[in-house]
């Protein structure tokens, strides 16, 4: 048993990125920088591109595009 600071919510939709399950997007800008600190913790590439797309919706950065800036910026995505 290893132990972790994440909790298991947070694994296991984590874990959804990278295994090839369906898996719904996500669209809360909160669950998604949460979701990327642990995916550049872990250092889960396909997770981080994975989230990087649900970042990019249309519908999240029409309504928050400042936010949506600042978070691609905070995790250095293109």
């Amino acid at each position: 048993v290893v132990g972790v600071a994440e909790t298991s919510e947070i694994f296991t939709i984590l874990l959804r990125y990278i295994y090839p399950v369906p898996r719904e997007h996500i669209t809360s800008l909160d669950q998604i920088s949460a979701l990327m600190d642990v995916a550049q913790k872990y250092d889960f590439q396909a997770a981080i591109s994975a989230l990087a797309e649900d970042l990019m919706a249309p519908a999240l950065l029409q309504a928050q595009p400042l936010r949506v800036y600042a978070i691609a910026s905070r995790y250095h995505l293109e």
